[in-house]
């Protein structure tokens, strides 16, 4: 039986609430949460971002994900009850999911690397090694 957990999407940043949702992790993947809103007061802007993030990915425009990531990652969003981080966050409607752990190539990371673009520049790694949290 999936365990269902209650609590709150919190901005770090803004220290604003900004849905209550009920979420069940992925029996298959421990880091990753699905479920439904309860109650949603995220910002237009953020829905946008959000909405934009998963659009380029569909349509493989990875030249402007960072960027638009970083836009995300600017709100600090996480489960407040539990303090953890929340990545990779899709709505829809009132569907919700996320990531409590960064997902890569090879694995997850406990939290987003801070600069893929910058990465790659300096270390002259291919974009498939700096996405796998090789550095």
């Amino acid at each position: 039986m999936k365990e269902i957990i209650t609590d709150y999407i919190f901005s770090g940043k803004t220290k604003e609430i900004y849905a209550l949702v009920s979420v069940c992790r992925n029996p298959e993947n421990q880091f990753e949460y699905s479920g439904e809103i309860i109650d949603n007061n995220f910002p237009p802007e953020l829905l946008r971002l959000i909405k934009e993030y998963h659009h380029a990915i569909d349509e493989m425009l990875f030249s402007i994900v960072e960027n638009i990531e970083d836009k995300i990652y600017y709100y600090e969003l996480k489960l407040k009850e539990r303090n953890t981080p929340t990545h990779c966050l899709y709505i829809d409607n009132l569907k919700i999911s996320f990531f409590t752990h960064y997902p890569t190539a090879k694995g997850y990371l406990c939290n987003r690397p801070k600069k893929l673009i910058t990465d790659l520049k300096i270390h002259k790694k291919t974009p498939t090694m700096i996405m796998a949290g090789s550095i």
